[in-house]
């Protein structure tokens, strides 16, 4: 391989770590729309929505949202009922919060996906899950 053909490889080389970088970078804000994290206070305790989908594309960034969302909290309430979809990596860090010294208590629609999910993972004896949004409140606010 003479220089000039070495020259014209490093460029496509080049070229194509750039398109590369630029379709990481398409793809990593595609992800961040994938979930909507809000946050409403009832006094003193945040309740946190979930909405969209929760996957190894931003369960961790969702994850250190709610964390500081709840910030000094002695609990706070994170309702998942209407997540459309949910993988592993969302149930480890649903389990990563339940670590935390603030108290999760988790709303999830009975029979949905995530409930399931959460049952067959053996997270509802680690959780304190709650059928509804409004008994997730009462139990953190008592």
């Amino acid at each position: 391989m003479n220089k000039q053909e070495h020259a014209m490889n490093t460029q496509e080389h080049a070229m194509n770590t750039e398109e590369h970088a630029m379709n990481t970078e398409e793809h990593a804000m595609n992800t961040e729309e994938l979930a909507t994290v809000h946050v409403e206070w009832q006094g003193d305790l945040p309740v946190i929505r979930v909405e969209g989908e929760l996957d190894t594309s931003n369960a961790e960034r969702i994850g250190i949202s709610i964390t500081e969302l709840a910030g000094g909290s002695v609990a706070y309430v994170v309702d998942i009922s209407l997540l459309g979809y949910l993988d592993s990596s969302a149930l480890t860090m649903l389990h990563r919060l339940a670590q935390q010294p603030a108290k999760l208590h988790l709303a999830t629609q009975p029979g949905s996906r995530s409930a399931r999910l959460i049952e067959i993972g053996g997270l509802d004896t680690a959780l304190a899950t709650y059928p509804s949004r409004e008994a997730a409140i009462a139990a953190a606010s008592g």
